[in-house]
């Protein structure tokens, strides 16, 4: 394990880890849809796959992306996802 030096509060984001004592046995639909999912956030950004999207970028259409939330354009999960991957993103750099 490596400790990360990143202020989730600058992206607008916070973690919170809680243990719900339950297992992912009941997820199967929702794992399946996280690749279709990634494919719509790199799809927004006119790329086929979200690692040819620019980190950057990604963070500054996170609020564009929530308003797609509201109308029903995206799933909240979709949301997440995006922010993950920015937080992995981050990771790298460091």
């Amino acid at each position: 394990m490596k400790k990360l030096d990143v202020d989730f509060s600058e992206f607008g984001i916070s973690m919170c880890i809680t243990d719900t004592g339950g297992d992912h046995s009941d997820l199967s639909d929702d794992y399946s849809a996280i690749p279709s999912e990634m494919k719509n956030v790199a799809a927004h950004f006119g790329q086929r796959i979200l690692r040819s999207v620019d980190s950057d970028d990604l963070v500054a259409a996170i609020p564009e992306l929530r308003r797609g939330l509201a109308i029903g354009q995206y799933s909240v999960r979709f949301i997440l996802l995006t922010k993950i991957f920015v937080l992995k993103s981050l990771k790298r750099q460091c």
